[in-house]
């Protein structure tokens, strides 16, 4: 074994793939990476090249013919076992993994957390994320990128940002379309995308994409909004243009080290021209669930002339109300916005860190919504345990505000493109049966004279009491009224996670399920209408 030392390989990309062998952990050594000359990305790697966990990957397909330079520090090998090839080692592996989930994003290999930057563009979804592409815990964050034409079928495309040792990473951001070219990055037919998000290293900066948000470019003038000092962080900008105010409007998780400790609030900062951002105000002290806020307005009941505008926190809390140009007025009291006005988040399971897409045609119009499946715990590394990935999205949903006695009530289901999955109905479905790994079941009970019912799905224990009128799930108590003398319920089974829509979306809760039970029991005195279940098709045709 040679001894521990900086270890340097050198070599022209002629393939697309650069293969590395990797362990278990979460860091190790230090890598930094540069081609012809030019700084690419600086990462940890827990380098492993006898008998490696997983094999990483980096996609250079943009850099071919180019020279390549690894260095990694204390490192006790030659580094021969990284390799340049057409493939991806292992590459026949790729979704058939027996605990890959067939219809959730999933990346192909690495860790990924919150959805960054969603954007629609000239027919196609653009979903980034959190992704440490060398290791299946938290670290290394660089942008991923997936995109889809339907919301559903998702293919992995090469990521976008990279850690650098000069700005540090990328953390959450958004991405919007510059149409009037006021940051004056267009020099072609295509619109500039522009991401807005923290480089650790340096503050709050833009990326622009000139190619319908394929490749970005690190604006020259970064940061726009300079880093935090010390123990501070102002992170996740969701910029949004507000039509009424006719300037851009941007909340922000915003972490200030205040009488000897943090004060974590979401600051509102305002622009007129997209190259100077002024905070506004904030909303108090709200603790880390300030991260990933989302601004966006929604019709109350569809109707025309009935816009609200929507502050969600990164545990989907919300509060509903307007931006008057210097705060958030909450709809209830009249006043500033404070933490004791946002609901309790409604998805009360594996969700966080949920963002709404931009750029949504107004021929479209819906509000629609994709979150990370966080685990229990951060480095969550047992709902996938064994397998080279790590996490899963949400399926996308469709946000929608509803008149209550109490104000405007959010809801989130499904949007229409999920009955692509789809694959067939079982025949003669009953009470109780086999429904398979990936599946959808969906019933209406009949709660009237007090008549309740349970299921049991996946591990997943849902009852209903018609007499005080709660749902029960998972030890969560949720307030629930029937509609019309009815409980509507619609339930979506994966490898490892159940999502829960009751009442059309007024009740949405994804969960993270570890069994591998692939039965269902609906049980009770209510009746039990419109029963039907789906197996569901995998998106991984490829």
């Amino acid at each position: 074994m040679l001894g521990a030392q900086p270890r340097v390989k050198e070599f022209v990309i002629n393939e697309r793939y650069v293969n590395i062998p990797v362990g278990t952990r979460a860091y190790g050594a230090n890598m930094n990476i540069t081609v012809d000359g030019q700084p690419f990305g600086t990462f940890t790697i827990d380098l492993q090249e006898e008998s490696p966990f997983f094999w990483a990957f980096l996609d250079m397909k943009d850099y071919m013919g180019k020279v390549m330079r690894l260095e990694i520090d204390n490192c006790p090998t030659d580094l021969s076992t990284i390799s340049n090839d057409k493939e991806i080692k292992n590459h026949e592996e790729l979704y058939t993994e027996s605990l890959r989930p067939h219809s959730h994003f999933t990346t192909k290999r690495g860790w990924f957390n919150d959805p960054n930057g969603l954007v629609y563009y000239k027919g196609k979804y653009h979903l980034y994320y959190q992704y440490n592409p060398l290791s299946t815990f938290w670290g290394n964050m660089t942008w991923g990128h997936a995109e889809s034409e339907n919301l559903i079928d998702w293919e992995e495309k090469t990521p976008v940002l990279y850690p650098l040792s000069s700005t540090g990473m990328c953390f959450t951001g958004a991405a919007i379309v510059d149409k009037k070219n006021e940051l004056g990055f267009k020099t072609g037919k295509e619109d500039p995308i522009v991401a807005f998000y923290l480089r650790t290293g340096s503050g709050l900066s833009y990326a622009y994409s000139l190619d319908g948000g394929n490749t970005y470019t690190d604006y020259d003038g970064n940061p726009i909004v300079a880093k935090a000092m010390g123990k501070e962080r102002i992170d996740s900008p969701k910029p949004i243009f507000h039509e009424e105010l006719g300037y851009w409007v941007a909340p922000v998780f915003d972490d200030r080290f205040l009488d000897g400790r943090n004060n974590i609030t979401v600051s509102f900062y305002i622009s007129h021209d997209l190259k100077t951002w002024t905070k506004t105000s904030d909303i108090g002290e709200v603790g880390i669930v300030a991260e990933c806020p989302d601004l966006f307005p929604l019709e109350v009941n569809g109707a025309k002339n009935s816009t609200k505008w929507v502050l969600m926190l990164g545990d989907a809390s919300y509060v509903v109300g307007h931006f008057d140009g210097t705060h958030f007025i909450c709809e209830k009291t009249g006043k500033p916005v404070v933490p004791s006005d946002f609901t309790t988040a409604m998805p009360l399971g594996n969700y966080y860190a949920p963002m709404t897409f931009a750029n949504i045609p107004k021929s479209d119009g819906r509000r629609i919504q994709i979150g990370w499946m966080k685990g229990d715990i951060f480095d969550d590394g047992e709902t996938f345990k064994g397998m080279p990935f790590n996490s899963q999205m949400s399926l996308p949903v469709e946000l929608t505000l509803h008149q209550t006695a109490d104000g405007p009530d959010l809801h989130m289901y499904p949007v229409s493109e999920v009955d692509k999955l789809r694959e067939k109905c079982l025949p003669k479905a009953g009470l109780s049966g086999v429904c398979g790994s990936r599946a959808e079941v969906s019933f209406t009970a009949q709660t009237g004279n007090d008549k309740s019912f349970e299921v049991k799905i996946k591990g997943v224990e849902i009852e209903y009491d018609a007499k005080t009128c709660i749902l029960n799930v998972k030890g969560r108590q949720i307030p629930l009224k029937p509609m019309d003398g009815e409980v509507t319920v619609r339930l979506f089974t994966d490898s490892r996670s159940v999502e829960i829509f009751v009442n059309e979306g007024e009740v949405f809760i994804p969960l993270l399920s570890r069994t591998d039970d692939i039965t269902y029991e609906i049980s009770g005195d209510a009746e039990i209408k419109k029963l039907k279940v789906y197996s569901l098709r995998s998106i991984w045709n490829k």
